[in-house]
């Protein structure tokens, strides 16, 4: 059997231990946040305890199975994401566990299975080995079901976002955290991440049939399991009707020579053809409603100077990271600054969201 840890390997663990790969503790965390959404999931928890510093990310996806959790336990490969697996988990995921330090544990199980998978991964002899402190051993390994104490552990989680199904209906995976000893002042540190990375997806997730639910006991004010509200960073409840817009444009599919494509805006039960002989861009053309095509529904508002320094001062956020666009794709989201178009005289309290299902 080809052992899993070679002497190539030694240069990957330590490049992604110590941030050359770019990887801070807040975006490995939110990589395995990713994941979780990525797992045609509806519920995620997030879950930290301060005492023995553990983290917990759980969600009630498609779960994978071992032979997933297996090809994730070779250091360095790339592989093809797929729709039929569990996200893109995997290389994100290992960069985020070197990173993070410490023994992590993914228990995975699909729906039907009463198997339930299992990843470990230590972080800590890893970056030992890297470095000749002691010899190979078993830092990585792999089972097609994990030991009693995980499976209770793994349910008792699940238990927290799956309701009341019985084990067979329960699937999803649980990643587990064991980040070691840690001092006060470095707690401190790690929680004001947490602060930042629960303030980022209540600006950023906007996906409605998704709920995320976080329980971390070093939040000033504790009081257990907290449903993340998403920030109507458009405020289109509490805009006034002549500050916002919401419009349907048609995206046509011609073919000439090449492939190329037409425009059309929907307002107010009017259709408006895009027309490069008209000033405006745009000519009424009734014609188009019986146009079958695909579309993209944008939101558009104008915020007055009280909203937005109510929403900076909510989520302690600057004002430019408030402007901007949402890109909704088929329910995901891909928020983008509006200091990163390069554009001159563009407002900083504009703020619109794209979605598009195709």
């Amino acid at each position: 059997m080809r052992a899993i840890l070679t002497f190539d390997n030694k240069g990957y663990v330590k490049a992604h231990s110590n941030g050359r790969n770019g990887h801070t503790h807040k975006t490995s965390i939110m990589e395995l946040i990713q994941n979780a959404d990525d797992a045609n999931s509806n519920k995620i928890l997030i879950k930290y305890r301060g005492k023995s510093n553990m983290l917990v990310i759980a969600d009630n996806g498609i779960g994978m199975p071992i032979e997933k959790l297996e090809s994730m336990s070779v250091l360095y490969r790339h592989e093809d994401s797929e729709k039929t697996k569990h996200g893109k988990f995997g290389i994100g995921a290992k960069e985020a566990f070197l990173t993070l330090g410490g023994k992590w544990t993914v228990l995975s199980k699909q729906v039907g299975s009463t198997d339930i998978s299992k990843l470990e991964w230590d972080s800590d002899k890893l970056v030992k080995w890297s470095n000749g402190e002691i010899e190979y051993g078993k830092y990585v390994s792999t089972s097609d079901n994990a030991s009693e104490v995980l499976r209770r552990f793994y349910q008792k989680t699940m238990k927290t976002i799956a309701g009341d199904n019985k084990p067979k209906g329960i699937s999803g995976t649980v990643v587990i955290g064991e980040m070691g000893s840690i001092i006060e002042s470095d707690k401190d540190e790690f929680t004001k991440e947490l602060v930042s990375i629960i303030r980022d997806i209540s600006l950023k997730h906007q996906k409605i049939d998704t709920k995320i639910y976080y329980d971390i006991d070093t939040f000033k004010g504790y009081n257990g399991l907290v449903e993340l509200e998403a920030v109507d960073w458009l405020n289109f409840k509490s805009v006034e009707t002549n500050k916002k817009v919401t419009v349907k444009i048609g995206v046509i599919e011609r073919k000439n020579r090449r492939k190329y494509y037409n425009y059309f805006i929907e307002y107010n039960g009017k259709y408006y053809r895009f027309s490069k002989n008209n000033f405006t861009g745009f000519v009424e053309d009734e014609r188009m409603e019986t146009v079958k095509c695909s579309t993209i529904d944008l939101s558009i508002t104008m915020l007055e100077e009280e909203m937005v320094c109510d929403q900076e001062n909510i989520l302690r956020t600057n004002r430019k990271k408030l402007s901007g666009v949402l890109v909704n794709r088929n329910g995901h989201f891909l928020y983008t600054d509006s200091l990163e178009w390069k554009m001159k005289n563009i407002p900083v309290n504009l703020r619109c969201e794209l979605k598009y299902n195709n």
